[in-house]
């Protein structure tokens, strides 16, 4: 029995993450007996966010705000390692901004009016 068995973790992947990085916190799930998911959801103990900041909001972190699931850092797994057991998360939490100061540009753009596209009556005689 592993370290992380019965447990399911989530790593937050994005572009961001060097390819290395990625593979060594698999490597330390997976070798510890954990369920690597590579989706958030209701049954995922936790997200590991391996990024000192959340400046991109992915669709994971997105999941887990809805189902409630832990974000942590990666200091959590090196932690767990460490002790030869689960730690309490807490002090490895990472705090998701509330959702009214999260922006997405693609949409943050859409919300411009295109003078173009705007309808006006007066232009119809």
């Amino acid at each position: 029995m592993g370290l992380f068995s019965g447990y399911s973790i989530s790593i937050d992947s994005t572009l961001d993450l060097p390819l290395k990085l990625r593979h060594k916190l698999q490597s330390t799930v997976v070798s510890n007996g954990g369920d690597l998911c590579h989706t958030c959801g209701r049954h995922t103990h936790f997200l590991i966010h391996a990024l000192p900041t959340l400046d991109r909001f992915s669709i994971k972190l997105s999941h887990a705000r809805k189902h409630i699931v832990p974000v942590v850092s990666a200091e959590f797994l090196e932690a767990c390692v460490h002790h030869q057991r689960v730690v309490d998360h807490t002090p490895f939490l990472i705090h998701l901004p509330p959702l009214e100061e999260i922006t997405i540009p693609a949409l943050s753009v859409l919300s411009v009016p295109d003078p173009l596209l705007t309808f006006r009556p007066s232009t119809l005689r």
